[in-house]
């Protein structure tokens, strides 16, 4: 793609982390990519469409994924018609619920599925709405004769239902080639056209607790998502359907997952533990990491990591993060004067936002703390990606008295450079070098090396996930003297760390 107009670097949720002196001149507003970034195919072309205060603009454009999970956008202009508005459906999806209530009560398994039109909306951006709704409507067609009971839904999804128990059987096994035929070229006049046809699927049986309409949906949705993100993996590990079925409910469990984040918040349902950070030659506890949790009467079948990952998806991450500050300065008064601070994580999402630095010092003047009591943990690889852009924030934080880690180092493709410009008082030797340093060279070099570039820059190291003594010796014997992990304890809640604060010595 060599006449592209301008080029993009986004996170894979659309949010622009760089941009061309030219993008910025024309798009000075834009902030966020809205289409689906992290579903991109970099084989093909993609369109996207930008506000513009002449009208809505649409590029096609070609992804390219970094090393540091970021995505790389080349936009060039279309030479295309104007989009016209979708007709509106002059079927209601509530005719498609009220036969479902209606089937469900006659037969002993019913069929529910979504059918996906991935890139009807690009084809009718480039030949126009006429041509698209007709290749809508050889796809509805091919639809109807696999299944009777066809419910257009909007203009790039339907819903089908299917019922007949007397070939049943012989559908769930060619639910395969039924979708690969949704998936065949299209022809309209002389034009030939590939529609991605994505379906999700559920079997409703008496296995199914309630088979109420709402559960249903969640799981065909949970069978669709699915089906969309495989075109994120391994080219060969791609599929266009899932089918679910209630034995595979926890495979499903995420996608189930639905969270009032600030109703959460207010309830109180979210806690913070703190995991030691141990000063072996001082003998004693010189940090706390502080981790975030789920109160365990919550039932949520979903990580850690996959609620914040929600947060900062749903546009609460900033709300959640300010409740993991206030909770952990909070803590770190509690202990302040005992020379143990507490490190707090900052999300990628959080730390790009315009007025971070006097949201985070308004909470930490809140609790009216001193310098040394806070640290800021910053992951490397998003910093790879960003430096430019949060390089003053650091600085900023770190003139107000906030130590700042580098976390996970050494995992990335790092440029030791810019180690120099960061104002960090740490590093984080990620626990991937530290699980079997010792017996695997290329780790035990690696962590040698890390802490020599340490000391040479007059920092200290923490290594994760010592779990092991061989671990430490080998890590002291290297000149690394603080360790964090299950070999001095996992996390705890507040009154047991301010306790080990007093009482902890590590017996080795």
């Amino acid at each position: 793609m060599k006449d592209y107009l301008y080029k993009i670097i986004v996170y894979q949720d659309g949010q622009i982390i760089k941009a061309d002196k030219a993008f910025e001149k024309d798009f000075p507003a834009v902030r966020t990519i809205r289409e689906k970034i992290r579903f991109f195919d970099e084989r093909e072309f993609q369109f996207i469409k930008l506000p513009h205060y002449k009208g809505e603009q649409t590029f096609i454009c070609k992804a390219k994924t970094l090393r540091n999970g970021n995505v790389e956008l080349k936009l060039a202009r279309v030479a295309a018609r104007p989009v016209e508005a979708a007709p509106e459906e002059t079927r209601s999806s509530a005719s498609f619920e009220e036969e479902y209530r209606s089937l469900i009560k006659g037969n002993a398994q019913v069929l529910a599925g979504e059918v996906y039109f991935a890139n009807l909306h690009e084809i009718m951006t480039v030949f126009g709405r006429r041509f698209a709704e007709r290749v809508r409507n050889v796809l509805l067609d091919r639809i109807s004769e696999k299944f009777r009971l066809t419910f257009p839904a909007d203009y790039y999804h339907a819903n089908i239902l299917f019922a007949d128990s007397a070939v049943w059987q012989n559908v769930i096994n060619a639910l395969g080639e039924i979708v690969e035929s949704f998936n065949r070229v299209v022809k309209i006049d002389d034009n030939l056209v590939k529609v991605k046809v994505k379906c999700g699927f559920a079997v409703v049986d008496r296995s199914m607790d309630g088979a109420n309409f709402e559960y249903v949906m969640s799981a065909v949705g949970g069978a669709l998502k699915r089906a969309e993100e495989s075109d994120a993996g391994d080219l060969f590990e791609r599929k266009d359907f899932y089918l679910y079925q209630e034995i595979q409910k926890k495979v499903y469990a995420k996608y189930f997952f639905k969270i009032d984040i600030p109703k959460m918040i207010e309830n109180d349902d979210f806690y913070l533990e703190y995991q030691p950070q141990y000063d072996v030659k001082e003998n004693r506890i010189v940090g706390f990491e502080a981790l975030f949790r789920v109160k365990k009467h919550i039932q949520i079948n979903a990580s850690v990591f996959e609620i914040i990952s929600y947060a900062e998806q749903s546009g609460n991450m900033v709300r959640l993060g300010d409740f993991i500050f206030d909770t952990g300065m909070k803590f770190a008064k509690s202990i302040e004067g005992t020379g143990v601070k507490v490190s707090l994580n900052v999300s990628a999402v959080q730390l790009m936002q315009e007025g971070f630095v006097d949201n985070f010092m308004n909470i930490y003047n809140k609790y009216e703390l001193k310098p040394g009591s806070v640290a800021l943990e910053v992951s490397e690889a998003f910093l790879s990606a960003t430096l430019n852009e949060t390089l003053r924030k650091l600085e900023l934080l770190s003139e107000k008295g906030i130590d700042i880690y580098l976390d996970d180092f050494g995992i990335e493709n790092t440029s030791f450079k810019y180690l120099t410009n960061l104002p960090i008082s740490a590093i984080k030797i990620d626990r991937s070098f530290v699980t079997d340093i010792g017996k695997n060279r290329y780790n035990t070099i690696i962590s040698k090396m890390i802490i020599d570039i340490a000391e040479t820059l007059d920092v200290y190291t923490v290594s994760e996930g010592v779990e092991t003594v061989e671990q430490l010796k080998t890590l002291e014997k290297q000149g690394c003297n603080i360790i964090q992990g299950y070999l001095i304890s996992k996390a705890v809640g507040e009154d047991v760390a301010r306790n080990m604060i007093k009482t902890f010595r590590f017996e080795g």
